[in-house]
């Protein structure tokens, strides 16, 4: 790749993963998402981890500028790596405008049929890997379920690879109400998002935490993690919970789903947070860097 760059005369090489190419002769940026490789025990094997170790530090090194998505990655980096906080930037991701509340003709219905989603439901938004704590979202949904009417999409990974997962669904009893959406289009996850009772991310760790600002966008309240970068993203336009207590997610979820003020409450807050993150926004900063690495 650089070999390619430098014959191009490349002024300025962005590469948007953590793999910065060697020998690069111009001016360039990386953008480091996450530290999840680094940071989560056991989401990585041991030479995977070395591996990704000595990328991010190459190209913490080799790269004039850094771009990263959240303050708390950047806190990571820090900590991590010998890097002038100067050249490290956060620029918040965007969320598309397909993301809106629905039209009052549009009822899901089309996409609920596809998924065989007949009641209302709770929506979790993401991989199935356990750094995404899913087994006690599964736990606290399966106090929930008791006292609410309510099936879970699961949105993402399909349920079936994860023999783990299934065989606590069914130890819980709620097998029957987990819904496995997986190789949805984009209408179908916007759809999902627009109808969900409640959006919930139970993640351990996130470099941003999308589909929170995706459901916030929707319309949809919000319940999410108190960890990492989420809260970051959320604010104040969401109920956070502990992320490992079982007890404190599904108080949150039952609280959410019972009182409709708070409901209306967190959809306002949530509209109003979600229109701050544009793409628009984050291009324009993304060129800020551009312009700051071919000056420096």
């Amino acid at each position: 790749m650089s070999r390619l760059a430098n014959a191009a005369g490349c002024d300025l090489f962005h590469s948007p993963h953590y793999t910065f190419p060697f020998g690069l002769s111009g001016r360039g940026i990386v953008t480091i998402h996450d530290l999840i490789h680094l940071r989560v025990p056991g989401a990585v094997s041991a030479p995977k981890k070395a591996y990704a170790r000595f990328l991010v530090g190459h190209a913490c090194k080799a790269a004039n500028q850094v771009i990263v998505d959240s303050e708390y990655t950047k806190r990571d980096l820090l900590e991590d790596f010998p890097i002038p906080p100067e050249r490290v930037h956060v620029i918040h991701l965007g969320v598309s405008p397909a993301f809106r509340p629905p039209d009052r003709e549009d009822d899901g219905k089309g996409t609920f049929a596809r998924f065989g989603i007949r009641r209302p439901y709770l929506l979790y938004s993401g991989a199935l890997k356990p750094h995404k704590n899913v087994p006690l979202l599964l736990e606290a949904f399966a106090r929930v379920s008791r006292l609410h009417d309510l099936d879970l999409v699961l949105s993402g990974e399909p349920l079936r690879d994860k023999i783990e997962l299934e065989e606590l669904a069914r130890t819980l009893g709620i097998a029957d109400r987990l819904i496995s959406a997986v190789r949805t289009s984009e209408e179908d996850i916007v759809a999902l998002n627009q109808h969900a009772s409640v959006a919930v991310l139970p993640s351990l760790y996130e470099g941003f935490g999308l589909s929170v600002l995706e459901a916030m966008a929707s319309g949809v309240p919000v319940v999410a993690a108190n960890a990492t970068s989420i809260p970051e993203v959320v604010g104040d336009a969401g109920v956070l919970f502990e992320p490992r207590e079982v007890d404190d997610l599904a108080g949150a979820l039952d609280r959410v789903l019972t009182d409709s003020d708070l409901r209306v409450d967190l959809r306002t807050r949530g509209l109003e947070r979600a229109g701050r993150f544009t793409w628009q926004r984050c291009a324009q900063k993304t060129f800020d860097v551009y312009r700051a690495a071919v000056e420096s």
